[in-house]
């Protein structure tokens, strides 16, 4: 239960700093019951990432060795719920707030999970209320426009609410409210959907966010970015996980020329950070090769910067590891 919080915090971390390619229809299967005011969202494709050969190489093992742990069996059996077989994708979505909360104010309620896979909402229901149970704590259910929704209560914790709209889709959150309004559909706002429009439903995780006008404020305070700052429209990275990594993250302007004068920036900067770390003389010398990799482009608003790690380069780094 509390690991969503910190999930949901995490996404909204991520998912400003790094964008649509242009703007125009999403070019992947959009999850449908995200809020209609998300800022930030985090997308975790986790058969994806599950059937990659990098995975079943480097990770398969030991996620299986971990998994068998005697306690996390027992969670299993009880909920009927394998995350290796039963979860197909992760979706967090949340508002941007960049002010630090304290107290009550510190839960994140216009915040979302929306998670894809093969659930068995009785079991899990059943499961959940002798867990909350031994906790101190209790799972409280109620009807809201046609939902069973659950409230996950233990002692010194905020409530968690979650509810199963079908067997292949549960939501969670720390709004009740909030959570029933989303599993309606809403639209979404429109600077998220440019935000959204790179992705395309192969990555394995991808990260989209909106530059609220504080950010942007934020941005312009800074030496040199008095014009770039105002004119900064959204953000996004991918993961792709095959044999080996492919990433990219890319920064969509308002216009043209912010990119050109964004991409300048981006030009002058990435030389000296490659200098600073292969400098270092306890770098490996795959870094080097992985930093050859980077690539600087522009496309109309958009500015992109991408590198790909091969399988040899992974290979050669586990084989460094102490």
């Amino acid at each position: 239960m509390f690991s969503l919080r910190n999930l949901l915090a995490l996404a909204a971390a991520l998912a400003f700093g790094a964008a649509a390619s242009a703007a125009g229809p999403v070019g992947g299967p959009l999850e449908k019951m995200l809020p209609a005011d998300a800022e930030a969202v985090a997308v975790f494709n986790v058969r994806q990432v599950l059937g990659s050969d990098l995975y079943k190489k480097h990770g398969s093992d030991q996620v299986k060795m971990a998994l068998s742990d005697p306690n996390f069996k027992k969670i299993v059996d009880a909920t009927g719920l394998d995350p290796l077989k039963d979860i197909d994708s992760i979706w967090l979505a949340s508002k941007i707030n960049l002010k630090a909360a304290t107290g009550p104010d510190a839960v994140p309620k216009d915040a979302l999970a929306v998670v894809h896979g093969n659930f068995d909402p009785v079991k899990i229901e059943s499961a959940a209320k002798d867990f909350l149970k031994q906790a101190g704590g209790a799972l409280n259910s109620s009807k809201e426009a046609g939902l069973t929704v659950h409230e996950a209560t233990t002692p010194g914790q905020p409530a968690v609410y979650f509810t199963f709209p079908d067997k292949t889709t549960m939501l969670a959150g720390f709004d009740k409210a909030y959570l029933v309004k989303s599993s309606k559909g809403e639209k979404l706002n429109d600077a998220m959907v440019r935000a959204l429009a790179g992705y395309g439903g192969k990555e394995s995780m991808y990260f989209a966010g909106v530059f609220t006008k504080e950010i942007k404020d934020q941005i312009a305070a800074q030496k040199g970015f008095e014009k770039i700052g105002p004119n900064l429209d959204a953000a996004s990275a991918a993961v792709t996980v095959t044999d080996g990594v492919a990433l990219t993250a890319s920064i969509h302007c308002a216009d043209a020329k912010t990119a050109d004068a964004l991409k300048l920036v981006a030009a002058l900067m990435l030389p000296a950070i490659k200098s600073q770390v292969t400098s270092n003389a306890t770098v490996p010398p795959y870094v080097k090769d992985i930093l050859d990799g980077v690539k600087l482009t522009s496309e109309k608003n958009s500015v992109t910067v991408s590198l790909n790690v091969s399988a040899d380069i992974i290979d050669k780094a586990t084989k460094d590891k102490p």
